[in-house]
């Protein structure tokens, strides 16, 4: 997804990239963390799962959940 917006001139849209990793953990009854992401600069992204976890949604996806 980095690649794609990158080819295409949109890489301001990369920290968002992992947003509907938290709608489906939300659909799975999931807790989901998600400590590295390519979005945000980091070289890999680790994404856990894990039934009954509590799901933190990151300051950088907040505004796309609250509205």
């Amino acid at each position: 997804m980095i690649k794609y917006y990158k080819r295409h001139g949109a890489e301001e849209l990369a920290q968002y990239c992992n947003y509907v990793d938290y709608i489906q953990s939300k659909a799975f009854g999931m807790g989901m963390r998600n400590p590295k992401h390519l979005g945000l600069g980091d070289d890999v992204c680790c994404q856990y799962m894990k039934r009954g976890r509590e799901t933190v949604v990151p300051d950088n996806l907040k505004p796309l959940f609250d509205s």
